[in-house]
């Protein structure tokens, strides 16, 4: 009799055990499967959000340069307005070429004659120009040297090359300042417009045109006043009296001593010379030695010459020139 309660009571305890074995299995599944499921959920979350940080970083990346483009955009603008306002007050101040012609195709200009002034003339004397597409007929046109320079160099015998740039200022009372004139018109204006060199009034030995950006420029060659380019010869001496040294280096060519015959140009007659040498002295460094030494005159025992017979360097002696003499104390030939 006792049994069967007891066989109840472990039924309901079995019962209890199975009940809560599978509360626990199907919590474990639950949570597992809540667990999957938050893993999947925060994986495409994560993955959406690196999409969305992705896209982000690269619109801003692709915008990020946009603010420095309108301020720069901004920037060159007012310097632009600035320049053009600057040089349209101030002309002499701002005096560019591309202001000027920016400035010119802003506010444009009648179609007229224009009439040119140099340094040195005055408004009444000026001539007219060929071109007269774009100035008024009450504009002046000044033209002047600047950075006016001497040859590094001398040139030849007391003769040392000038060069200096043509600037061109065209202006009347409406407009300050107009475009520099047609290429013809500045090498007219650069061989009629004199500049003062050693206080004397010279006008261009030619003109060049060197292009945009570098203009028209002005050469003068000036054979006064150039001290420095003035070389002279020192003691002429025939070879018979020169030392031995001095002889052993001497060309062969040029070698000769004491009286030698000659055949002059005209008659083609047999006189007999002495031939002499001179040291170039006031040579001055870079100076061409042979066209030095070619254009100095020479005056020997009574006879000029305005060039030496020949020319020739030697090493740590310097230049030399050559001239064959007439001398009546020689004996003639037999």
């Amino acid at each position: 009799m006792w049994a069967l309660p007891v066989q109840l009571r472990f039924d309901k305890w079995q019962s209890q055990i199975d009940a809560q074995y599978t509360y626990h299995h199907d919590s474990a599944d639950t949570n597992a499967n809540a667990d999957a499921y938050e893993s999947q959920s925060h994986f495409h979350s994560h993955s959406s959000e690196r999409r969305s940080l992705l896209n982000h970083s690269q619109t801003r990346r692709r915008y990020s340069f946009l603010p420095f483009l309108v301020v720069s955009t901004l920037f060159l603008a007012l310097l632009c307005t600035t320049s053009l306002l600057l040089s349209h007050s101030f002309p002499v101040a701002v005096s560019s070429k591309t202001l000027r012609l920016w400035r010119f195709w802003l506010f444009g200009s009648p179609s007229l004659d224009y009439q040119v002034a140099s340094a040195a003339a005055s408004p009444a004397d000026t001539p007219t120009l060929l071109n007269s597409s774009i100035v008024p007929t009450d504009t002046s046109v000044t033209a002047t040297w600047e950075n006016l320079k001497a040859g590094e160099h001398c040139l030849r015998y007391a003769t040392r090359e000038y060069t200096a740039r043509l600037q061109v200022q065209v202006s009347d009372d409406s407009f300050p300042e107009l475009p520099e004139p047609q290429a013809q018109d500045m090498l007219k204006l650069c061989r009629e417009t004199p500049v003062r060199i050693h206080g004397r009034e010279r006008w261009t030995s030619f003109c060049q045109d060197l292009g945009f950006g570098r203009g028209v420029w002005g050469f003068w060659v000036v054979d006064f006043e150039e001290p420095d380019c003035e070389t002279t010869w020192g003691e002429f001496r025939d070879l018979v009296s020169m030392p031995i040294s001095f002889v052993a280096v001497v060309p062969s060519n040029i070698f000769a001593q004491g009286c030698t015959p000659s055949l002059t140009d005209e008659s083609q007659d047999q006189t007999v010379v002495r031939r002499f040498s001179s040291h170039l002295e006031n040579l001055q460094t870079g100076s061409n030695w042979q066209i030095m030494c070619t254009t100095t005159p020479a005056d020997i025992e009574g006879h000029h010459f305005s060039t030496p017979l020949d020319c020739y360097r030697l090493a740590r002696l310097g230049t030399y020139g050559v001239w064959d003499v007439a001398d009546s104390s020689c004996d003639e030939l037999d």
